[in-house]
């Protein structure tokens, strides 16, 4: 559609800031934070292109040193879980629904 003329190239700086607070809000029991996971890493990712890894907070300060510290102590995540989709809730919400 965008190579038409009938769609913009992306969302607006407003739009994605607005669509990152609706997905923290949506997923906050979830997922409570968005983070690079696995800090040591990245920072053999970055050094490996002769760049400087820096740590930044959410107003691009620079953390304290015990913060730093401690996010390379970070437990690893929790596997992914991939479950199955319960076709007898799905069948029994339809009906529910559809009888309303």
């Amino acid at each position: 559609m965008y190579l038409r003329g009938r769609a913009r190239a992306g969302p607006t700086f407003r739009e994605a800031i607005l669509m990152h607070a609706i997905a923290r809000l949506g997923l906050q029991p979830l997922i409570p934070h968005i983070q690079a996971s696995s800090p040591a890493e990245m920072d053999t990712l970055i050094t490996s292109i002769n760049r400087v890894p820096q740590q930044r907070t959410t107003l691009y300060g620079t953390p304290p040193a015990d913060q730093r510290r401690a996010s390379y102590r970070a437990p690893p995540l929790a596997p992914v879980v991939q479950t199955p989709l319960r076709r007898a809730g799905r069948e029994a919400t339809r009906a529910s629904w559809v009888n309303a």
